[in-house]
């Protein structure tokens, strides 16, 4: 509050100084030999015209300052974005769309699940299903995801799931078995660099997950693994969740570090979202199967109410299908 009083104060002094300066632009004018008349309306003109620019000026940062209640990390959503996450979805194609992209498909795959199941056992077949034999039907379900969030946020986004394994050496890292390009990415002629293995180093919560990342890299450089403070993060706090509006701004805020070399490069905003149920008694931290990824080229395509909301939504969708299939 006392801010924003110093700012009113301010603009109500800032004005008061261009009204006495313009109050002296007659008498300039007339001193130069401009009739009277004429120097009445051009003090008239300017007087108007600063007073649209000042009154510009105030709104912009109006409208800026409230985007940034609805961006993430006090990075503020476009107002292109913010139209789609407040006004455009006030309609009931929300549900339609819900029902139809998620629900009904998320259905439709835990049925193949069943069947596929019911096939190997009349078959005498050992093998337990794989995430390998049912990728068609879960890059389905996120072609649902995808559509959502286009239909409804008008949001184009790359969808990555990562399933959390362990290694030999008890080592705990993300590999990235699904993947679905946004629109635009699949218009570029370029490849992102697959089968990245991301280490999760388990910290607690208020830890630096930055200065960690960056130290890990430091020390072993471009090895087997990368590192992201984001999905050490994701795994090991209690928000279960990280979202960026500008990438590049939380890295120099030192809020975020990947040594991937596609960060940037395919993507400046990221959403990311732990495959876990949701928090029920009786249920640890140990069912998380691992994250799902929203990024974009773009930067402020976020709103972290309304995300959190529909992509939490999304993981726990996932969370239901892999734990069905009982990855992990």
């Amino acid at each position: 509050m006392k801010k924003i009083l110093i700012v009113l104060l301010g603009i109500i002094s800032l004005v008061s100084d261009i009204f006495g300066i313009m109050s002296g632009f007659k008498e300039f004018f007339t001193g130069k030999g401009i009739s009277p008349e004429v120097a009445s309306n051009l003090n008239t003109f300017l007087v108007c015209f600063f007073t649209i620019i000042l009154v510009i000026m105030g709104i912009v940062m109006g409208i800026q300052y409230y985007l940034r209640r609805f961006g993430t990390r006090k990075i503020p959503c476009t107002l292109y974005a913010y139209y789609y996450y407040r006004i455009a979805n006030k309609h009931h194609s929300l549900l339609g769309v819900l029902h139809r992209e998620m629900y009904h498909k998320s259905i439709e795959l835990k049925s193949a699940i069943s069947r596929m199941k019911h096939q190997r056992m009349q078959e005498s077949n050992p093998n337990p299903l794989t995430i390998d034999d049912i990728k068609p039907n879960i890059i389905s379900l996120l072609q649902g995801f995808h559509t959502t969030l286009d239909e409804v946020f008008h949001l184009d986004v790359s969808i990555s799931v990562f399933l959390l394994l362990e290694t030999e050496d008890k080592k705990q890292i993300l590999t990235k078995p699904l993947f679905l390009k946004s629109h635009k990415e699949l218009k570029k002629k370029t490849e992102r660099i697959g089968r990245q293995k991301y280490l999760i180093t388990n910290i607690p919560e208020n830890s630096d997950f930055v200065n960690q990342a960056i130290e890990y890299n430091e020390k072993h450089g471009k090895g087997s693994y990368v590192k992201n403070s984001a999905f050490d993060y994701v795994l090991s706090s209690s928000s279960h969740s990280w979202m960026s509006n500008d990438l590049t701004i939380d890295k120099n805020r030192n809020a975020f570090y990947s040594s991937s070399p596609n960060c940037n490069k395919f993507y400046k905003s990221l959403a990311a979202f732990a495959i876990k149920p949701p928090l029920c008694d009786g249920v640890e931290d140990s069912a998380i199967k691992g994250i799902v990824v929203f990024d974009s080229p773009k930067t402020g395509v976020f709103s972290e109410n309304e995300c959190s909301l529909i992509m939490g939504l999304m993981a726990h969708i996932l969370y239901d299908v892999l734990d069905n299939l009982k990855v992990n």
